[in-house]
């Protein structure tokens, strides 16, 4: 009965994990505080702060002009599926 329980909550928390996020630009992504979404756009530009601790990637522009931008810590791995653009 337990190892059934525990299975079931096992299966419903991962649920939510399962689905998939819904893809927007990155002028949409302000519309989309708080929601598991995928921002997928052209990288502008991608540099480090000042303390060297983190990297930024600007879409939609370069800073101070970008529309977005993602911010990770330098020493953890990027989380981020690049597709690049075939050449034209």
């Amino acid at each position: 009965m337990r190892a059934s329980l525990f299975a079931l909550v096992l299966t419903l928390a991962a649920v939510p994990m399962m689905a998939e996020a819904r893809t927007i630009t990155p002028s949409e992504a302000k519309d989309h505080a708080g929601e598991n979404v995928t921002v997928e756009g052209v990288v502008a530009d991608v540099h480090h702060a000042a303390s060297g601790n983190a990297i930024f990637l600007d879409m939609g522009g370069r800073y101070p002009d970008n529309t977005f931008s993602k911010e990770t810590l330098a020493n953890f791995p990027m989380w981020i599926r690049w597709k690049p653009r075939s050449s034209m």
